[in-house]
Formats: C-alpha cells, sequence, structure tokens
C-alpha cells in the first residue's frame, strides 16, 4: 500500500505495494500499440486507458488540463484515497499521458491532482530538496506549501537506470515494439503546487533539442508555473500546458541537444 502524509491528511493507494515515488517519476505506461479507442471529454474518474485524447484535454473532479494540439494518448491512471481529519474522503489521480507524431516521441507527462478540495492547511513534501542542477526554485508563502519548479537534464541511458525515470518494462517494450526511441538527451521538468485544501504537480520528459540554452529552458518552465499555479491552488478550473519550443538542429538536419 502506498501512503503519503501531509501535515492534516493521510494519501493512500489500496491494493497495491508500489513505493511512493517523487514528482518527476515519470512512469510511462504504455504497454500497448498505438491503435487505441479514441474519446473525448476524458475523466480520470471512470477513464480506462490506454485511449486517444481526441479533444486534448483530461479532466479530474471540476479541473480539465488542456493540451496543446498534436496527437495524445492517456496510457496510464490510478487512484489514491485521501483522507484529511474531519473533511472526509478525497481521491488523487495520477494521469500518465504521452505525446508521438509520426512514430517520434515528442514528450511524456505524469499529472498528480486531488480530484476534490479537502481541509489540509501543509503537507510535508519537499518537492525542492534535492540537489541544483539546471533550475531550483520554490516560491512558497511558507514551507508547508511548496510552489516548486524544478529542471534537470538527463543522457536517455541515466533515465532508463535512473528509479525514478525509468519506464516501465511495458513501456519499454511498448517503445521498442513500436520504434519510438528516448531522446538521446532529455529535460526533466517538474513543477508542484501544494496549497491549502489541495494540490497538482505536473513531470514532463522533453527531448533537449526543444530548448536552445539553458536560458529558453528555465523561462519556459517559469512560463509552466505561470500557466498551472492557479490551476493546481483550485482558483481556476482549467489549466492549459504550454506549447513547447520548436525544435532546433544543426545544419545537416539532425536535431541536437
Amino acid at each position: 500500500m502506498r501512503r503519503v502524509r501531509g501535515l492534516w491528511h493521510t494519501l493512500e493507494s489500496p491494493g497495491g505495494s508500489a513505493p511512493a515515488r517523487s514528482p518527476a517519476a515519470i512512469v510511462i505506461a504504455l504497454g500497448t500499440p498505438l491503435v487505441v479507442t479514441p474519446a473525448y471529454a476524458i475523466d480520470l474518474a471512470n477513464a480506462t486507458p490506454p485511449v486517444e485524447i481526441v479533444d486534448h484535454k483530461i479532466t479530474s473532479g471540476p479541473r480539465t488540463l488542456a493540451l496543446p494540439p498534436g496527437h495524445w494518448f492517456l496510457v496510464d491512471l490510478s487512484h489514491d484515497a485521501v483522507s484529511s481529519g474531519a473533511s472526509g474522503a478525497s481521491v488523487a489521480d495520477t494521469a500518465t499521458f504521452v505525446q508521438v507524431e509520426d512514430g517520434r516521441y515528442v514528450l511524456g507527462g505524469r499529472l498528480f491532482i486531488l480530484r476534490a478540495d479537502a481541509l489540509a492547511f501543509g503537507w510535508n513534501f519537499s518537492p525542492c530538496g534535492g540537489i541544483e542542477d539546471i533550475y531550483l526554485k520554490d516560491r512558497a508563502p511558507n514551507g508547508r506549501q511548496p510552489d516548486c519548479l524544478t529542471v534537470y537534464s538527463r543522457r536517455g541511458e541515466t533515465i532508463a537506470s535512473n528509479p525514478n525515470l525509468k519506464p516501465s518494462r511495458a513501456t519499454a517494450e511498448w517503445m521498442s515494439a513500436q520504434r519510438v526511441e528516448w531522446p538521446t538527451y532529455s529535460v526533466v521538468i517538474s513543477y508542484a503546487r501544494y496549497a491549502t485544501n489541495t494540490f497538482g504537480t505536473l513531470s514532463l520528459v522533453i527531448p533537449a533539442e526543444r530548448f536552445e540554452s539553458e536560458a529558453i529552458t528555465i523561462a519556459w518552465s517559469e512560463s509552466l508555473r505561470t500557466a498551472l499555479k492557479r490551476f493546481f491552488e483550485h482558483r481556476e478550473d482549467e489549466g492549459r500546458l504550454p506549447e513547447l519550443p520548436q525544435a532546433t538542429a544543426d545544419a545537416d538536419g539532425k536535431s541536437r541537444p
């Protein structure tokens, strides 16, 4: 059973024994070919992956995350029971999605979001507690409500061997069968906002060639924070994932990190 404790809540994942993962733990559990049933208005409360996200929107309770144009697939989904004292129970949804264009990996992400607000004034998560790589910035008003953005650079083999980042066995087999390859270099961007009564985190693995410099990487990452902050605080019902910068290439036409 997975259990994550906040100062005022307990989060449990019934029926499983998988260890809790950090916000950057991307497990893109595809496991199936891209021939999946398309669906509109995907509600994480009752969705059954794998499914194509035709309208580029996924919903958890009253909140909806809108994705940029492209071919998106909801590939994994789990639900965690949340109890928070007198407020009763709620549920947190963990949705893994991936964008693939012409057989090419574009982006993979994991959304972890509380479906309905639950009474909680603080949390014991420390998403900014790691070692700074490209960027690490917590804009929290206090230590119990993280507002953390982290950016790391990783080689493909590092992702494959890191227990917090590597894909599941089914993912690796699927990518091999579909000839979808991990990028040689990736940027791992995670934004986590734990606010009063609610939370949300989004972790992304993006090919490094989408960013020409660290400055551009950081700027785009901060635009992600701006786009999702009020959404994760549940002060807005819709959040929108910003579009990625265009990929760069050398003179020979090959993408470069």
